[in-house]
């Protein structure tokens, strides 16, 4: 019988990685808050400061993947001391690029939910990458599945996520499911061993209707009535 993947596994990974990006975020704002931008040097200080913080939470979010994929791991396949990869992703130069795009780019009031966005995509992508560099070195090699979280902007998962979703568990590497990445994603690439693999509440064609709105370039999904979990979870342990 196929192992059954618990939706609360797949949850309380995709808050984990949450939760970095949101301590990062705000890691990220109370540096800059001492930080005068118009002053001459800041935005090298601003670089300085933002890779520094990245680097942080790409390495945080890669450990966390691991582990994640590794738990799976050890229900579907049996132990062969195989210890798993991390693979950030990371660029220090491409933020470097990024931030000064954004600082040129925006006025003062929204630097810094840019640099912010930034942080959370650096987060999430780190988290994708060493899900699929585990499977890419793993000797046992699984499937992978995207799978849709729900969140602020999109009650069923992203659009592209649910084009990704509605394949089911049919990518072997990530340059079959790509690492489409985004800040506010709560979306998870979840690995299964079994043949016929089995996740919780995940019904592959339960997404062909976003696949559609995909293919014909829809994006807005204006149905906001789900909450937005990531956000009641941070509200509840984050609020001081």
């Amino acid at each position: 019988m196929a192992y059954v993947i618990p939706r609360s596994y797949i949850d309380n990974f995709s808050d984990g990685i949450e939760a970095i990006s949101f301590a990062h975020k705000q890691l990220l704002a109370s540096a800059l808050s001492g930080v005068d931008l118009s002053q001459p040097g800041a935005e090298d200080v601003v670089v300085s400061l933002i890779q520094n913080i990245c680097d942080s939470s790409t390495k945080s979010a890669a450990y966390l993947a691991k582990r994640f994929y590794l738990g799976l791991r050890s229900q579907m396949v049996v132990d062969d001391g195989y210890e798993g990869v991390t693979d950030t992703g990371y660029v220090p130069g491409a933020t470097e690029t990024a931030t000064r795009g954004i600082m040129s780019a925006m006025d003062y009031a929204n630097v810094i939910a840019g640099l912010q966005e930034r942080v959370g995509f650096e987060t999430k992508r780190a988290s994708h990458r060493t899900v699929y560099a585990c499977g890419l070195s793993d000797p046992k090699r699984p499937r992978f599945a995207r799978i849709p979280q729900p969140s602020k902007s999109y009650a069923a998962g992203c659009p592209f996520c649910q084009m990704l979703a509605s394949r089911g568990f049919v990518y072997a590497t990530r340059a079959t499911a790509s690492v489409h990445t985004h800040d506010g994603c709560r979306c998870v690439v979840v690995p299964s061993w079994d043949t016929s693999p089995t996740a919780e509440g995940y019904e592959p064609k339960d997404y062909w209707d976003g696949y559609q709105r995909y293919l014909a370039h829809d994006y807005s999904q204006p149905d906001r009535t789900t909450p937005h979990r990531s956000l009641e979870w941070q509200r509840e342990h984050h609020s001081e």
